[in-house]
């Protein structure tokens, strides 16, 4: 739950408090505290400074020597106060497994301490109603708040004190009072999100005695037998709200006939969710479904689609199998600007966070139509793949287009961008790709083309930390469906295409049918050419991704085992061929062992080969090490790289280094991993076998320097950086003609799927989410970011298939022009981070600037493969 949540509680709260009297204490003791720094304090005497919401500031029991439970914190008046309500304020952290399970509050008689409320399971209960079958116990419970207000009859005492009995004691503020109004009842909730305008109308699924603000409108359900409908305060003021049910059920509206967008969103704070299936008629009579897949708790899918509504003059939207709706927007198309602006509103969901919208840079100066363009209804253009693809892009001249064409080589995956600038309103417009046929006109079944709409959705834009700026960003490769377009938009569509191992080489055709009501059905040619020639190995050389989801325990559990090979065959399919082991901590040889066996069989049955894996434990002694090689070595698994300390920058992560490493290195032929600046390369020395450099100016990336000076100390060269931006030629590039120009021996990424809270806002915490990936219902959703990082490497592999093809005939004909390019290539590719500080006012901006126009990519990789063909 967002910090801007427990902020208007705290204000509410405090609106039922003004009648009160608030007793300050005189003193505030604890059983202990720690103190981390001068920013990062955790005394007793916070709890009692009325700040709230401050995560350097709070309570904490002593977590560096930790204390045993139960843990105390006590408030004491110079004479005794008579009180009849108390108000704590846990430190929240978004998901109540960070609230307090075991507590109570006691007051001093003068003789011992007294209990005044006793709560041995404030969460434990609620976590077992939420997994019960009994629908009335998982959605009737009362949600354990971060901010309880418990009232009683009054008391005096000149001691109050609460007792935690968890592991750890925290506590951001406590409150004593005694309230003359103590029995009212108050909204502990988020309050309503308002979207709605005279287009727009939004439908939300709140309990029936719960009043509406104006403007706002109550799911209007075919039926509420069997429903259940739940408050979870929050997250936001519209996620907070939903009805769940077995039972088949509808919404009708009554609407005008026409076409209309519809937003519709599914999902629980707490516990997992069956999602949401809506079938709607349309003029055929024939039922079109769209799907918000089931997720698990804190995860809100969310999409917009089209409806058509009859003469009849009522939407229905029949909800089917179980399902989980928290709500509704629906407006005409023609005010689908007013729809897009309330759907902002909803997704952004936090007002207080004050983001900023930036319009991106793109080309918006329109292209005349030709007379044929005129009556097809749009204009279809072929942009590269790197260029980003606004609603509001326009065409260039050149990028007009008549046909298609994939090109590469066996085993490779092949893309292409295709994109339509409309003319006029087209519904249901959709692409649909043909079958393959080879040079003979024989069927080819083995290859089969996917055709992905670009989804463009509201993202953080500005290094994906705590910036506030946004816009409607590019990013994911959706399922194909129908879709109703507006005049002067533009709808991007990604094309990909698996080649088969043994494609044999030469040409083949196919076609893409382009098709929408009120236009013309246009058949674009499509060809793919296969070379003759395969790409070169590249698994002597590491490629990475971390992964983040922290609501996933990637590779450390049996029970996630088909999770872990959808998101390994993910990565393989990209050109990754290690992985990060996750970090975990040491309990026993036997533990470890049969983790790491399991993890490696996993990776084995994806594919990949047998690469060293970086293994993150801040605990490691010389004896675990000692224990670990002994295992890796009896049962011939991968090997362990050892990684201590992530990211020592600073001086208190430098120093845990300076320990760690050299303890780890007294073990004779282990090997050692960090990611790293200059700095900390230097101070660890030769107790660091693998540096793998933060490319930054600060970091002194400059990897001819790098090279240079670990050619004489035997250290390895990796570097490793944001896989989560949606810039497809910045991370194309570094991926590929950077990675080769640097030198170095590996490439890692942060992150596969690490998101701050629901993968599906990118605004709900306070730093963005960092993902190359979005995971929906089970199913894995692309993105053009992760194509591009597959699309870098390749461009690497096409460079060190040319590097062999001329160091294994340096006498052909064809090996002068090779070495022409190569060195073409090495003066044109820019790995100096001064050139970015100059061009783009900061060195940071490597991660989604690029030096390169997204028409250079194909046209080295062009000029890459006729240097190859010369060579045959």
């Amino acid at each position: 739950m967002l910090n801007s949540r427990w902020f208007f509680l705290s204000l509410l709260l405090c609106t039922a408090l003004c009648q009160a009297e608030v007793f300050k204490p005189a003193r505030v003791t604890a059983s202990s505290f720690v103190t981390i720094n001068k920013r990062e304090n955790h005394r007793p005497e916070t709890i009692a400074d009325g700040v709230l919401g401050d995560g350097n500031a709070y309570w904490a029991s002593d977590f560096k020597a930790p204390a045993p439970p139960p843990h105390w914190l006590e408030f004491e008046y110079d004479a005794a106060v008579t009180f009849n309500e108390i108000k704590i304020d846990m430190v929240e952290r978004y998901s109540i497994g960070s609230l307090i399970n075991n507590f109570a509050l006691e007051y001093w008689d003068g003789k011992e301490y007294r209990t005044i409320i006793d709560k041995p399971k404030y969460v434990g209960e609620f976590r077992q109603a939420m997994v019960s079958p009994d629908w009335e116990l998982r959605y009737g419970a009362d949600l354990p708040t971060a901010h309880p207000v418990f009232r009683f009859s009054p008391i005096t005492a000149s001691k109050v004190r609460v007792v935690i009995r968890d592991s750890m004691g925290r506590l951001d503020e406590m409150t004593v009072a005694f309230n003359p109004g103590g029995e009212d009842k108050h909204d502990l909730g988020q309050a309503l999100i308002n979207a709605a305008s005279n287009q727009v109308r939004q439908f939300v699924c709140v309990p029936p005695d719960q009043a509406l603000p104006q403007g706002l409108e109550r799911m209007p359900l075919e039926s509420t037998e069997g429903v259940y409908f739940c408050d979870r305060l929050g997250p936001d003021g519209f996620r907070r709200f939903f009805a769940v049910s077995k039972n088949e059920n509808a919404v009708r509206i009554a609407l005008p006939p026409g076409y209309y967008d519809v937003f519709a969103l599914s999902g629980d704070f707490c516990t997992d969710s069956p999602g949401c299936t809506f079938k709607v008629q349309d003029r055929t009579w024939q039922y079109r479904q769209w799907t918000l897949p089931g997720n698990p708790g804190g995860r809100f899918s969310w999409d917009t689609f089209t409806i058509q509504v009859m003469d009849s003059g009522v939407a229905e939207l029949k909800l089917t199998g179980q399902w989980l709706l928290n709500g509704l927007l629906i407006a005409p198309v023609q005010a689908r600007q007013d729809f897009l602006a309330a759907v902002d509103t909803l997704v952004l969901g936090n007002p207080t966070a004050k983001f900023v919208y930036r319009a991106p840079e793109t080309n918006t100066i329109e292209l005349p139509p030709t007379e044929q363009e005129r009556a097809q209804g749009f204009i279809a253009f072929n942009p590269p793949k790197e260029q980003r693809i606004f609603p509001q892009t326009t065409p260039l001249a050149e990028q007009r287009t008549s046909k298609l064409q994939f090109s590469g080589a066996a085993g490779q995956r092949v893309a292409l961008s295709v994109a339509f600038r409309t003319l006029q309103d087209i519904p249901n417009f959709q692409l649909a790709a043909g079958t393959w046929t080879d040079a003979a006109g024989q069927a080819w079944p083995a290859a089969v083309t996917a055709v992905h709409p670009i989804r463009v959705w509201p993202q953080r834009t500005d290094h994906k930390g705590t910036g506030k700026l946004w816009n409607h960003a590019p990013e994911l490769l959706a399922e194909n469906s129908p879709r109703y377009l507006v005049p002067g938009i533009t709808q991007q569509y990604y094309l990909l295409l698996d080649l088969p191992q043994d494609a044999a080489p030469g040409l083949y055709q196919s076609t893409v049918s382009i098709s929408g009501e009120g236009c013309p059905t246009l058949e674009l040619p499509l060809t793919l050419e296969v070379y003759p020639f395969s790409l070169a190995n590249i698994d002597d050389l590491y490629f990475a991704m971390y992964n983040g989801d922290a609501k996933f325990d990637f590779l450390t559990r049996p029970e996630n085992r088909d999770g872990d090979i959808l998101r390994l065959r993910d990565m393989r399919r990209h050109n990754m061929n290690s992985v990060i082991y996750p970090q975990s901590r040491w309990t026993s040889p036997e533990d470890f062992s049969t983790c790491y066996q399991q993890v490696n069989a996993l990776l084995d049955e994806c594919g990949f080969p047998r690469k060293p894996l970086p293994y993150h434990n801040g605990g490691i002694t010389a004896d675990i090490t000692s224990q670990v090689k002994d295992i890796v070595q009896k049962a011939g698994l991968r090997e362990i790289l050892f990684y201590p300390v992530d990211e020592p920058f600073n001086s208190n992560k430098l120093e845990l280094a300076l320990q760690l490493y050299p303890e780890v290195k007294k073990v004779p032929g282990v090997r050692t991993y960090s990611t790293v600046t200059q700095n900390c390369v230097d101070k660890l020395g030769a107790s660091l076998d693998i540096c793998c450099y933060t490319i930054t100016g600060y970091a002194k990336f400059q990897p001819d320097r790098i090279r240079e000076e670990f050619t004489r100390t035997g250290q390895e060269f990796w570097w490793y950086s944001n896989a989560a931006r949606e810039y497809p030629d910045a991370v194309r590039y570094k991926a590929g003609f950077f990675f080769h120009r640097s030198g170095a021996k590996g490439q890692l990424y942060w992150a596969y799927d690490n998101f701050g809270r629901d993968p599906f806002s990118d605004f709900d915490s306070a730093s963005a989410d960092h993902a190359a990936i979005y995971i929906n219902g089970g199913k894995i959703i692309s993105t053009l970011q992760w194509e591009a990082i597959r699309e870098g490497i390749d461009d690497f592999r096409y460079l060190r298939t040319l590097e062999q093809a001329l160091a294994g005939q340096p006498d052909h004909p064809a090996a002068a022009g090779a070495k022409a390019l190569l060195q073409e290539l090495w003066q044109e590719t820019v790995v100096d981070l001064d050139v970015y500080a100059e061009r783009f006012g900061k060195d940071i901006e490597v991660h989604h600037k690029c030096v390169w126009e997204p028409e250079r990519f194909d046209y080295y990789r062009a000029k890459i493969t006729a240097a190859i063909l010369a060579f045959k």
